[in-house]
């Protein structure tokens, strides 16, 4: 029997047939692996069948959880809060972009009922009144 599962092993695990999405996966779920050189994961055999039987060993879950300690570094958490700054602002600038233009079109809806309301008056009286309120509008 081998020591690591073979590729087909690995798809059916993972459900995915692309080296990336397997590593994912794997991640995801906690499964200990490392890559060859060509980028493929490689899963401990052993480790499959002892974590199915449900006798994982304290220090493969110890394992995991420093590998997830060591991803959170200071570093790395700075920077995804320099990113969710970043993005904050981003969401800030849209917001007030969104609201000119909510004030723009608001604008040019008043003008459009001037605009139709003077091609619709008869008499000068009602058409002056009319052009001084699409004026109005326009300024």
């Amino acid at each position: 029997m081998k020591t690591f599962l073979t590729d087909e092993e690995l798809v059916e695990l993972t459900g995915a047939r692309r080296k990336s999405n397997q590593i994912r996966w794997l991640t995801q779920h906690r499964y200990p692996h490392e890559t060859n050189a060509n980028g493929a994961p490689k899963v401990l055999r052993c480790y499959l069948e002892r974590r199915l039987a449900d006798i994982e060993p304290d220090h493969w879950r110890a394992g995991a959880d420093a590998w997830f300690i060591a991803a959170a570094n200071p570093a790395t958490v700075l920077a995804l809060l320099d990113d969710i700054d970043r993005t904050k602002g981003s969401v800030a600038i849209a917001g007030a972009a969104l609201s000119a233009a909510e004030r723009e079109l608001d604008r040019l809806r008043t003008i459009e009922a001037a605009a139709r309301n003077l091609a619709k008056v008869k008499g000068r009286h009602n058409s002056e009144i009319a052009m001084d309120r699409l004026l109005e509008a326009l300024k």
